[in-house]
């Protein structure tokens, strides 16, 4: 008797939390402040608006995280290793900073695999 494995999703929390509709990206609106051509009332309407915005995707993000925690702990999700974050795109910060630590660490991180 043998029972197919399902792969397991390889992602980080903060690749989770923008799949689940609360990136990073999603609080704030730097346009408003690039251009402020209302008047007094209708700039802290605005701002009043974009803050209770923020704080709604604050509390999602709070839920999201715990929600990524727990499926890390029942192993549905299971975050990137280091050799995974050091074969990303080359031009990412977080890639360097990967592959800098391999090298410190004396890990090959050219060759794919799981640590």
């Amino acid at each position: 008797m043998s029972f197919k494995e399902t792969p397991v999703e390889r992602i980080d929390e903060e690749e989770y939390l923008a799949i689940n509709g609360a990136g990073f990206n999603s609080m704030g609106d730097a346009h408003y402040h690039a251009h402020r051509c209302k008047s007094e009332r209708t700039w802290k309407s605005v701002l009043e608006i974009q803050r209770k915005q923020d704080v709604d995707v604050m509390v999602q993000r709070a839920r999201l995280r715990e929600e990524y925690r727990e499926k890390v702990q029942r192993g549905e999700i299971v975050p990137p290793s280091l050799i995974d974050r050091a074969n990303g795109p080359e031009n990412l910060e977080a890639t360097q900073a990967a592959r800098r630590l391999c090298r410190k660490r004396g890990i090959d991180w050219t060759k794919r695999g799981t640590t």
